[in-house]
């Protein structure tokens, strides 16, 4: 599975993720809360975002918060599949179906740096999804 790791996490606000409010890494328990924000919501991307295929995966672009980061073929292909309603579960049991061979403890980890990766260009989806 190709790794889907970043340096970027986010804060503690309850609305919206923010890259910019931890100072200094992660502890296990900030990541833990953060895993059961991501859990407990529905996200979607920004309706200003746009993503952009590229030979190796695509480009994942937010001009209002200067943002820029590229993605591998996993990553595009789980915000292709779901731009809105985008949910940490959701994904972790897609990618385990997808690989299984893979531990679910090692997607699910994934799975969060991914979303605090593009946490930035993340807002609250409050649209009913089936």
């Amino acid at each position: 599975m190709p790794d889907l790791t970043s340096q970027q996490v986010v804060g503690d606000d309850q609305d919206a993720l923010d890259p910019r409010e931890l100072k200094g890494p992660p502890t296990p328990e900030w990541l833990e809360r953060k895993k059961r924000q991501l859990a407990q919501c529905r996200w979607r991307l920004k309706p200003c975002v746009l993503l952009r295929a590229e030979e190796e995966g695509s480009l994942l672009f937010d001009p209002d918060a200067d943002f820029l980061a590229p993605l591998n073929q996993t990553g595009t292909a789980l915000l292709r599949w779901r731009p809105t309603g985008i949910v940490y579960d959701e994904w972790c049991r897609a990618l385990c179906e997808h690989y299984p061979d893979i531990d679910a403890s090692r997607i699910a980890d994934d799975v969060l740096k991914f979303m605090l990766l593009i946490c930035v260009v993340l807002e609250r989806d409050h649209a009913e999804h089936t």
